[in-house]
């Protein structure tokens, strides 16, 4: 975690420092702070289901190819229509919809591991993909939409954006772990909804 987190602020933090256009509006709290929950919350809830599929799946790499693939394919179709989504009334509804999804889609997956370990291969990986696809399409949307408002700003606190999310996707890969071994799955789960909450508690500041 300490190696990563040093490469890490080098690689991404650092030449953010230097990326910025003098007037001051890169580095702001609201900005630092809404990435920051973006990308913590991301991994945690991603790397939880990942480890969830390890065991209703009983393949580590098929686990990982569906979680990972399952999230960048369904975020990526919610990137991709999150246009339409910008306001802050809706987006209100989009936070509390990720954290809804996430909490419930990882609850009905390990209540129903049990069952499910009795059912095929083919049952066990369409449960496991519909268990993350609803938060993982909601999830993809608060990026874009969130550097739209700051392209619309004037852009200086892109760099800065992108180098904080980058960041602490890395530290949250690492927490996700630590924090399954300490706190167990549901609580590691459950931070990363809360996180997506505090995010759209912050929303409203960005490219403000």
């Amino acid at each position: 975690l300490g190696v990563s987190l040093v490469l890490a602020a080098m690689l991404l933090l650092l030449p953010a420092a230097f990326s910025r256009d003098g007037t001051g509006k890169a580095a702001t709290t609201s900005v630092a702070g809404y990435f920051t929950a973006l990308g913590l919350a991301y991994m945690l809830v991603e790397l939880t289901f990942l480890k969830a599929g390890i065991l209703v799946l009983g393949d580590a790499i098929r686990a990982a190819g569906l979680a990972i693939g399952g999230f960048s394919f369904f975020s990526g179709i919610g990137s991709a229509v999150s246009g339409r989504w910008e306001s802050e009334r809706t987006m209100r509804w989009v936070f509390v919809g990720i954290a809804v999804c996430v909490v419930a889609g990882f609850v009905l997956l390990s209540s129903a591991a049990g069952p499910l370990l009795a059912r095929g291969g083919a049952v066990r990986t369409a449960a496991f993909v519909a268990a993350l696809a609803p938060a993982a399409f909601l999830m993809g949307i608060p990026f874009p939409v969130a550097i739209s408002r700051l392209a619309a700003a004037g852009g200086s606190a892109i760099p800065f954006a992108w180098a904080v999310n980058g960041f602490f996707s890395v530290a949250g890969a690492s927490l996700a772990s630590i924090g399954a071994l300490w706190l167990g799955f549901r609580w590691t789960v459950g931070i990363g909804a809360v996180l997506y909450i505090m995010a759209g508690l912050l929303y409203r500041r960005v490219g403000r």
